[in-house]
């Protein structure tokens, strides 16, 4: 019989804070999933007051991108409800979104 394998946990609160609100905080995140050893990673929003739109904007296109299956957990409900507007509004930009948020990429490693 072989040994389940643990999926990696990530406590956003502890990482991020309590309070998401900067792009900028995305990277770091998205830096530690990737270096994790695993295919899928859990990510537990318990803690967390709140997330800004452009928070959850950076979020969604980093896991989006991501080679890792992310599960969000525990996730409060002006989070989740956060996560889904933005969501549903990605959903319905145009297919050009994610070219023009690589030349921003690009000129801010300038």
């Amino acid at each position: 019989m072989t040994r389940a394998t643990k999926i990696p946990r990530v406590d956003v609160q502890k990482d991020v804070g309590s309070l998401l609100m900067l792009r900028s905080t995305v990277s770091p995140l998205f830096r530690k999933i990737s270096h994790l050893d695993a295919h899928r990673v859990i990510l537990d929003f318990s803690g967390v007051e709140f997330m800004s739109r452009s928070f959850a904007d950076e979020y969604l296109s980093a896991k989006a991108a991501s080679q890792k299956r992310i599960e969000e957990r525990r996730v409060p409900v002006t989070v989740r409800r956060m996560l889904d507007l933005v969501s549903s509004r990605l959903a319905s930009a145009p297919s050009h979104r994610a070219e023009i948020h690589d030349s921003f990429d690009q000129v801010r490693a300038i």
